[in-house]
Formats: C-alpha cells, sequence, structure tokens
C-alpha cells in the first residue's frame, strides 16, 4: 500500500512532528533542513504542491519546495518544534521562510541582548519580551488581522497544534494548542504569537502568563514542554490523528503517513556534569523513548499501518554547533550526509 506524501492520503491523515531540543544548540535547525530537501524532492514529483514565492539567500537556494501545509494533513510540535510547527502549519510559511525566520529571531536575540552594561547576560525577562515584540511582528506580516488573529480557525486546511506545559500546576499531560477546535474543546483559545510564546523552549524565555478566552476569569502560565519529558511530541501526535480520522469515518488505516523529524543526538562530548549536557541527554532520551512508543504503536494498533511511520534525526556532526555560531551551511553539509546514507534515503523514497 502507498504511503507517500505526495498521495492523496484519502485512508487516513498525513502527519509531520518536530521535536524540540536544548535551547542553544542547533537539532531543529537540521530538522527543518531535513524537512526542505524532502519538500524540494516532493515538488519535483508534484509542481502543484510547490510554492509560489520561495526566495533565495545566502544558506538556501530558490529550487521549488512543496509546502508542508499542503502535503500534510496535521503538523505537531513541541518546544521550539512547536511554534515552528506553527509558522509552518498555521501560517503557512514555506520550509525555507521558516529556516530563515528561525535563524533571524534566534540570532537577533542573541545579538540584541547578549550582555547587559555590567557584562552580564541580560535575564530571561528581557529576553523573554524582545521575544514577544518579534513573535508579535512576524504574525503581523503573515496575517490581516496582524498580532489580535487567534490560533484557532473555522475551517483550518492544514491541522496544527503545539505542545507546551501549564506552569503553575502538577498536570501529568501538556497543554495542547491547535488551530481547531479538538476533542472536548479543550484548546487554550488565544492569539497566535501568545499560542508560539508558550510552545518555545523555556531554559532562555521565562514562562508567559495570560488568560485564554475559553477558560475561567483566571489567567494561566505555560512554558515550554520540551523540558519535561514531552521533547517528542510524536505520541501526543499520534492520539490527535486517531481522533480527527474517526471524526471523518475512515475506514482502513487511520494514519496514512507520519513523518517524524528528531532534533539530533547531543554526542559523547556532550556526557559531562554540566546543566545544559544533562538537559540535551535528559532531551534525547525523552525523544527515543518517544520514538520507541510510537513504533510499538504503529506496529500494534488495529488500523495503523507499520510502513507508514518514518523517524529522521540526524545523529553525527551536529554535537558541537551552536545557535551563537551557527553556520547554516556546516549544518546543511551534516543534514545532507545523513540523509544520503542508503538506509535513510531507501526511507525518504518511500516517504515521499
Amino acid at each position: 500500500m502507498s504511503v507517500a506524501i505526495r498521495e492523496t492520503g484519502e485512508n487516513g491523515l498525513k502527519v509531520l512532528t518536530i521535536d524540540g531540543e536544548a535551547d542553544i544548540r542547533v537539532g531543529v535547525v537540521s530538522a527543518l533542513f531535513s524537512l526542505l530537501l524532502m519538500m524540494r524532492r516532493v515538488a519535483y514529483e508534484c509542481p502543484e504542491l510547490a510554492s509560489n514565492d520561495v526566495k533565495a539567500n545566502s544558506s538556501t537556494t530558490s529550487f521549488p519546495e512543496a509546502l508542508p501545509c499542503k502535503c500534510f494533513d496535521l503538523i505537531v510540535g513541541s518546544g521550539d518544534g512547536g511554534w515552528i510547527a506553527i509558522m509552518l502549519g498555521r501560517l503557512g510559511m514555506s520550509t525555507t521562510e521558516v529556516i530563515e525566520t528561525y535563524l533571524q529571531i534566534r540570532a537577533s536575540i542573541h545579538d540584541t541582548y547578549p550582555f547587559n552594561g555590567c557584562g552580564e547576560p541580560w535575564s530571561r525577562d528581557v529576553k523573554g519580551n524582545f521575544f514577544d515584540a518579534l513573535l508579535q511582528l512576524l504574525v503581523t506580516s503573515r496575517v490581516e488581522s496582524g498580532a489580535s488573529q487567534r490560533m484557532i480557525q473555522k475551517s483550518p486546511s492544514c491541522f496544527t497544534m503545539a505542545l507546551a506545559m501549564h506552569g503553575e500546576s502538577n498536570a501529568p499531560h501538556p497543554a495542547l494548542f491547535r488551530n481547531y477546535v479538538g476533542r472536548q474543546g479543550n484548546s487554550p483559545d488565544c492569539q497566535i504569537w501568545l499560542a508560539m510564546r508558550a510552545a518555545a523552549s523555556s531554559t532562555i524565555f521565562p514562562p508567559i502568563t495570560f488568560k485564554p478566552a475559553n477558560t475561567n476569569p483566571t489567567s494561566q502560565q505555560f512554558v515550554g514542554a520540551s523540558e519535561f519529558n514531552f521533547n517528542n511530541p510524536v505520541d501526543e501526535a499520534i492520539t490527535e490523528a486517531l481522533e480527527l480520522s474517526q471524526r471523518r469515518k475512515i475506514t482502513g488505516p487511520l494514519i496514512f503517513c507520519l513523518v517524524s523529524l528528531g532534533s539530533g543526538h547531543p554526542g559523547v562530548d556532550s556526557l559531562s556534569d554540566s546543566d545544559l549536557a544533562k538537559a540535551a541527554i535528559q532531551l534525547t532520551k525523552s525523544a527515543s523513548n518517544a520514538h520507541l512508543k510510537a513504533f510499538t504503536r504503529f506496529s500494534e494498533t488495529t488500523n495503523l499501518n507499520r510502513e507508514a511511520y518514518f523517524r529522521f534525526n540526524v545523529d553525527q556532526g551536529l554535537q558541537d554547533i551552536f545557535l551563537v555560531d551557527i553556520s547554516s551551511g556546516e549544518v546543511l553539509t551534516h543534514t545532507e550526509a545523513y540523509l544520503e546514507r542508503t538506509d535513510v534515503n531507501n526511507s525518504i523514497e518511500r516517504a515521499i
């Protein structure tokens, strides 16, 4: 049975998930380059799925690329992968645009607020406020209603979901910011930029507090979910896709194709006692556990096809590259080397 991204997917949803990561590492950039290379291959096969506005810059050339929001029915992310998912799905951006925007925002925060007048790093609050402003500018540039545009849509063309955690509770499950009304209507109803901010990794930025429109009068605090063992959102994505497929009363496999993009491996050199190293290792373990659970679900769940699950995760070359000194060309080189491996390339051929 075909499971290709470029097929119609009438027997189930096509799903994309994007991991979060340790805040100053570049794994999510590699995940985006993996997506970009796949979207170019899809555009070669199906030009009608390509974006009409691909911009060239120093890191990416203007090859035709398919829009993820046209290729996937559901896009899910956690941590930095969460606000990236919103850019791809809710804002309908091309992968090239997302790579450019992500690098520009992270570079702006680092370059504008590296140190204060005393030679000390700026506080998380200062960086958080600047990040808030950049997100509002981004949304304003993409939608007619500007920064006031809400996340939830009446009839979304691409279902989008980002994970966050309730910052002032011991809730065992993440809050799910959707662009549609989910099961039991439990998605926080807020502006797009607030959903992006809630999903963002919480080590650099402080929690954000606001009152969703569909809750009681009490404001709620949210932090990124990637540091709370929800770095890889694939399990939540499977559950969501199954529920959405069942609404459609689909017969046969409920998930037509699921592509899961990892944010790399911390490497042996990171096995130290530093807080960053411990966080990176914990995130990797969390992502690996979620991957194994997803593989088991696809293998053992009725109406799921084991051949429809694909996991891509660059495992070498990214360990010593950080966002503060990123060379996107170097990240692209390591990503291409990984995708050209025979086993990985065979999986890509089956996926697209």
